[in-house]
């Protein structure tokens, strides 16, 4: 992992979840994340996506997702998604989702 390169941790296991690292590999232009499944990784199954960031911080969920988006290119909004009360719906969608993905 390279100084500049963020790693993307997900549960390879669930289908849900590689398709989103896959669209965030198709969109991520600035080759910014490295992706690896949890199992690669000698992590078993994750309830929530993790992301490592280049600067040592872990970030788990929704945090994890808007830090994403920001990186994708999308800054403005992920920090306006950041903030209450907005933060509290994208946490409140993000554990819906993590729920139920396997249907997804």
């Amino acid at each position: 992992m390279s100084r500049t390169t963020h790693r993307l941790i997900w549960d390879g296991q669930c289908d849900f979840c590689r398709r989103s690292v896959a669209v965030v590999g198709r969109h991520d232009r600035q080759h910014a994340f490295a992706a690896a499944s949890s199992q690669s990784l000698g992590m078993g199954r994750l309830p929530s996506v993790v992301v490592e960031t280049s600067d040592g911080r872990r970030l788990e969920a929704a945090p994890a997702c808007l830090f994403v988006l920001s990186e994708l290119g999308h800054p403005i909004i992920a920090r306006m998604l950041s903030r209450r009360p907005l933060v509290w719906a994208v946490e409140a969608g993000y554990r819906l989702v993590a729920r139920y993905r396997r249907y997804l």
